[in-house]
């Protein structure tokens, strides 16, 4: 919008069943910001600040939770308990935070959310009436700090971030506590081979009103699920130099998950037999894009 402002906005359009048109457009991702050159010293870079909806949303490399790792997956394993910063914040919150980014390889980033009132997600079609209401208690910060390498042939990356939210459900005065702290770390060579691994521990109080483990298990309500993701792949085009250089891609993938606990327990953690390592998923995927 201006040599310092810029914006990237993205809607969603809902389509009624059978072609009958347009159901509604809903407010999306949002990130508008502010940046600047730079200089301490010998170091270089850009400083700024962005105003935005989803805690993430913001980040310089793809491995957290707005366009993560493991960007996909498959959908055989029953649902379990999950982190509020993988999607739970998304679009019904604002922010503003101030981030530094120095000589193309340090990032760090530090801001504050509140919650959008429940009037202004409904008329952003981000709610319908009959959707349950997550209100954030006060500002809640969130945080991250990331260092990486690129000279053109291979990158790598290892990073932290995290979040302390206090959320009153359905938008009620009591709150629920979470604190998620994620480490994120990826290496890709020749723009061509690329592995990620993902670790993933999850603890909180039982709650059987909102987990589903069996009463008979023992862990009757436990939210506590721990395991680990570890991805390969293989992007044969696309890349510099490629003969596809930049309307062909295409990536190859081979990703196994692996769990230590599921809903509380290591083994039988649904009163019927059924052990955390009954969820280990091999996933193969072919991705493209043109």
């Amino acid at each position: 919008m201006t040599d310092h402002i810029g914006a990237f906005i993205q809607a969603t359009a809902t389509t009624e069943p059978g072609g009958a048109g347009t159901d509604h457009l809903a407010m999306d991702n949002t990130d508008i910001r502010f940046a600047h050159p730079l200089t301490l010293g010998s170091a270089s870079g850009t400083v700024g600040l962005s105003l935005n909806n989803n805690p993430t949303v913001t980040d310089v490399i793809n491995t957290v939770p707005a366009w993560r790792f493991n960007y996909i997956s498959p959908t055989l394993t029953p649902g379990g308990a999950s982190p509020m910063l993988d999607g739970g914040l998304a679009g019904q919150v604002w922010g503003l935070n101030a981030y530094v980014f120095l000589n193309d390889s340090w990032y760090a980033e530090l801001g504050g959310y509140q919650g959008l009132s429940r009037s202004f997600l409904e008329h952003s079609n981000v709610l319908a009436a009959t959707d349950p209401y997550n209100k954030l208690d006060g500002t809640n910060p969130y945080w991250r700090l990331a260092y990486m390498k690129n000279d053109g042939k291979q990158f790598y990356s290892v990073g932290l971030f995290g979040m302390n939210a206090s959320i009153m459900p359905d938008g009620q005065t009591d709150t629920d506590k979470y604190r998620d702290i994620g480490i994120d770390a990826s290496y890709h060579f020749h723009q061509t081979y690329g592995v990620t691994a993902g670790l993933f521990r999850i603890n909180g109080s039982a709650d059987s009103g909102l987990y589903a483990s069996a009463a008979d298990s023992g862990f009757a309500g436990n939210p506590d699920t721990d395991g680990y993701i570890l991805q390969a792949d293989w992007t044969p085009l696309g890349k510099h130099g490629s003969w596809g250089e930049p309307w062909a891609n295409l990536r190859l993938g081979l990703q196994y998950t692996w769990y230590t606990k599921f809903n509380g327990a290591t083994n039988n953690y649904d009163g019927n037999g059924r052990n955390a390592s009954d969820n280990n998923t091999l996933y193969a995927f072919v991705w493209t894009s043109f």
